[in-house]
């Protein structure tokens, strides 16, 4: 008798357990369900003087997509508007419809059918003239950055710290000196991201 009851007991809790466990709250991995807040883009923009370049992957594999809408606000970022529609298997768009002297910003969204996922996190650019060269001692390198400051496209690391450069217009090698101790100057070529490195004895602190 004490058997049965026991046995009894253990079915009662292990199937308020399994109710428990059904009628908890699912992880929401498709980006369609409603309530899903979670976006499956990553977005990645590279400006130029005349034209923005949008790449976006996704970060999850799920069914039934169908291609992606692209969203731009201009001078707001709470102000966006869709701007193109592509298909599922474009994963890049450039926007060449941009003036200088504007913020951009940007956002991509999947689509389903009939449904849309919520955005990629937003990305900001502010078209300019051309590209900046930044000489950086702390992270011992050239860094090669967008006009508005934000994005990088290239970068050199030197053999030691720069503590200075010369450049001249026109021209793709940099002169720098390099920190005291090492007596040194580096030439670097900014188009083929070469570098060399010359040790010069007569400089005892160039």
């Amino acid at each position: 008798m004490r058997k049965t009851v026991f046995l009894l007991r253990w079915r009662s809790i292990t199937l308020a357990g399994l109710l428990l466990c059904t009628c908890a709250e699912r992880e929401r991995n498709n980006p369609f369900e409603p309530g899903n807040r979670n976006s499956p883009l990553d977005l990645t923009i590279r400006p130029a003087a005349e034209s923005v370049q949008l790449n976006w992957s996704l970060n999850r594999e799920f069914f039934e997509l169908q291609g992606f809408r692209i969203y731009r606000a201009v001078n707001a970022p709470d102000q966006f508007v869709p701007v193109s529609d592509v298909p599922a298997h474009q994963f890049s768009w450039q926007d060449t419809s941009i003036q200088q002297g504007n913020w951009y910003y940007y956002r991509v969204a999947a689509l389903g059918i009939g449904v849309e996922s919520p955005p990629s996190p937003t990305r900001k650019s502010y078209p300019g003239p051309g590209t900046i060269w930044v000489l950086s001692s702390r992270d011992r390198c050239l860094k090669k950055i967008s006009y508005d400051l934000i994005t990088q496209f290239d970068e050199i690391v030197t053999v030691v710290p720069p503590i200075a450069w010369s450049n001249r217009r026109g021209d793709p090698i940099t002169w720098l000196t390099a920190a005291q101790f090492d007596r040194g100057l580096m030439r670097v070529n900014r188009d083929s991201l070469s570098e060399d490195f010359l040790r010069v004895d007569s400089f005892s602190a160039p």
